[in-house]
């Protein structure tokens, strides 16, 4: 007596999993939405103040003082906003210069950065301003940008996943 099994349906199924195509595809996406909607809504409470990142400099909070009365420069006392650029990257809504969001073989990758220049000093990219700032190089004061979700975050991420293995099972038929 022998037994017969067709594993050809499995083969493809793995192919498409490692294309990243299919349900699994769709909750990469909405990952890489969920997360920028962490990392923007973070940068904007600690770009207030508070929290690990530490206050702007006296000597950074006089120089925008006088963008205030007429001169050139930012006229905020936020941390990390002087053009918007570097939270604008987090948007989850809008892909902006800076915006990274790749697939890849088993997952994703979501970041601020890319090859895209910084308006402000142009010299740089948004990438190198980024990590400048993250890991706090020279005269900066390290302010970590890109962080492991909250428990809020990660409990929405494990919600996707379950609705897109619910999905998979249609999806293999």
């Amino acid at each position: 007596m022998s037994v017969r099994v067709n594993i050809r349906p499995l083969e493809r199924l793995a192919d498409k999993i490692r294309r990243g195509s299919g349900p699994l595809r769709e909750v990469y996406l909405q990952w890489a939405v969920r997360y920028r909607a962490y990392a923007h809504r973070r940068f904007g409470r600690l770009s207030r103040g508070g929290g690990d990142w530490p206050p702007l400099a006296e000597s950074t909070k006089r120089r925008r003082r006088k963008a205030r009365r007429g001169h050139k420069g930012p006229r905020s006392f936020a941390t990390l906003i002087d053009t918007g650029t570097l939270r604008g990257a987090l948007d989850p809504n809008i892909e902006n210069p800076g915006s990274l969001r790749r697939l890849l073989p088993k997952g994703l990758r979501v970041d601020s950065g890319g090859g895209a220049r910084h308006p402000k000093p142009k010299r740089l990219t948004i990438a190198k301003l980024a990590e400048i700032h993250h890991k706090g190089l020279g005269r900066v004061p390290r302010r970590r940008i890109i962080v492991k979700p909250d428990a809020n975050t990660v409990q929405r991420m494990k919600r996707d996943l379950n609705r897109g293995l619910r999905k998979m099972e249609t999806w293999i038929k």
